[in-house]
């Protein structure tokens, strides 16, 4: 017990020291005795331990059988039983959440200090509670990366999370999927079927095994799997999928088939057979060798061509009427297009330029630039004519152009060409690919832009309209 009047002849300033120490040891003593604490991180996740010790800039954690070490501009608050506050940071700075206890909470930003601690951590204690923290922060920078479509990033944690747990279904299937993303069918395949192995009940294997079998054009094994998973669980993406591969099979039961050496072709052998030349295949893979150099892009796997039937074209392939040939992860086109060596050629290039333009960005090219590279490569005319300023800004520009008509596609087609003229024209073939870099990294067609060119996309276009205006 403390002598009060002894205390207030004490001065002021001792006693203001004396007060403040004895808050601190009434408030060690009070973590020290309580059995169960929760820290939570300004990020928003939340750590529970068994006993917390403070340090001069940080506090330790402590469980069972380890401890991690939190630094104090990490933490937002300390309760003790959800209940009596200890400690609250009133700053306002954003700080990478440090661990969570859910494997599946954690997140952070693109500082990687924080996993750094918790690989040390980890190599330094072997416990349970700090692989558990580790594989939760591996797994959210894997989610967290694909779903910005950085699916290269996606895979470098995804795998050191197989490293850390190597018997794990899920985690086989989700590196399964990030190779399916960068379009390595191979390693894919590979991690898909180790998957399955773990769990033969794992209907999205079979679903994954089937695609990479169908982009490969190994149609009757994509049947298989497709089958074997629906027969697992229902999905009716799949259901459909199935469905339209039955109908492909039925229209491709007379089609033969030949390669070259990054090619696989189909071709209708009743009518096509004759047309589909030494010609054609020379001129595919002409194409190939130029577009892949000027690209810096060389896909890992043969591309698939078929060479339909002009009613089967009809039939199956969802093209529209003015289309001359489509590309939708392999390259259709149709009899009439290919029976004049010169045309076929002409469209072929433009085709392949799709598939390499979407390999290269994992799918996250937007549609005038793809239009705009593959009518340039196949060396179409060029327009700067004034009635491209009067559409719409190419900011705005669909999706696709498949649904419009043939009038409407042909001027979304001429401004799509006539902008990348310009910005291969004005800016070099280097920025262009500078830009399916940024791409291919997950950004977005905006950010990507910005990124590659260090103007805005509305900025440059003004640029352009300047330019067209100057030349009338």
């Amino acid at each position: 017990m403390f002598h009060y009047k002894k205390l207030f002849k004490i001065s002021w300033m001792k006693k203001l020291i004396f007060s403040s120490l004895l808050s601190v040891i009434l408030l060690l003593c009070t973590i020290l005795i309580v059995n169960a604490h929760s820290v939570v991180l300004k990020s928003g996740g939340k750590i529970q331990c068994k006993e917390i010790i403070h340090q001069e800039s940080s506090i330790i954690c402590k469980f069972d059988e380890s401890q991690i070490i939190i630094k104090m501009n990490k933490i937002k608050e300390i309760i003790i039983n959800d209940q009596q506050e200890l400690y609250q940071n009133s700053s306002s700075s954003e700080v990478p959440i440090t661990e969570s206890t859910s494997y599946n909470n954690y997140s952070s930003g693109d500082d990687d200090e924080e996993i750094k601690e918790l690989e040390q951590n980890y190599q330094r204690y072997k416990s349970e509670k700090a692989k558990y923290a580790l594989a939760s922060a591996y797994s959210e920078k894997a989610n967290e990366f694909y779903l910005s479509k950085n699916f290269q990033k996606a895979l470098d944690y995804i795998l050191k999370l197989d490293t850390l747990i190597p018997d794990d279904s899920i985690i086989k299937l989700k590196v399964a999927y990030c190779y399916y993303r960068l379009s390595d069918l191979f390693m894919s395949q590979q991690y898909a079927q180790a998957s399955k192995k773990f769990n033969k009940s794992n209907a999205d294997a079979y679903f994954l095994l089937g695609d990479i079998n169908y982009d490969q054009n190994n149609l009757n094994d994509a049947l298989y799997q497709w089958e074997q998973g629906l027969s697992i669980k229902n999905n009716p993406d799949y259901e459909q999928k199935l469905a339209q591969l039955r109908q492909e099979l039925k229209i491709s039961s007379n089609y033969l088939k030949t390669s070259t050496q990054h090619f696989k072709i189909n071709f209708d052998g009743s009518t096509l057979q004759d047309s589909v030349t030494n010609p054609i295949l020379n001129a595919l893979e002409e194409h190939y060798k130029e577009l892949t150099t000027t690209l810096n892009y060389y896909p890992s796997e043969p591309i698939t061509v078929i060479f339909y039937a002009n009613q089967d074209f009809k039939e199956f392939v969802n093209a529209p009427a003015w289309s001359g040939g489509f590309y939708d992860g392999k390259i259709r086109i149709p009899g009439k297009n290919i029976k004049i060596s010169s045309n076929a050629s002409t469209i072929l290039k433009h085709e392949l330029t799709h598939a390499l333009v979407s390999k290269k960005t994992n799918l996250n090219a937007p549609a005038w630039l793809h239009e705009g590279l593959a009518e340039y490569f196949q060396a179409a005319k060029t327009s700067f004519s004034m009635n491209l300023v009067e559409l719409p800004s190419i900011v705005t520009f669909p999706e696709s152009f498949r649904d419009f008509d043939v009038e409407q596609a042909k001027l979304l087609y001429a401004k799509s060409l006539s902008f990348v003229s310009y910005l291969i024209q004005q800016y070099g073939m280097w920025k262009i690919l500078l830009f399916l870099d940024e791409l291919a990294g997950g950004k977005n067609t905006k950010d990507a832009f910005s990124a590659a060119y260090i103007e805005d996309l509305p900025d440059v276009e003004q640029k352009w309209t300047n330019y067209v205006i100057a030349l009338h």
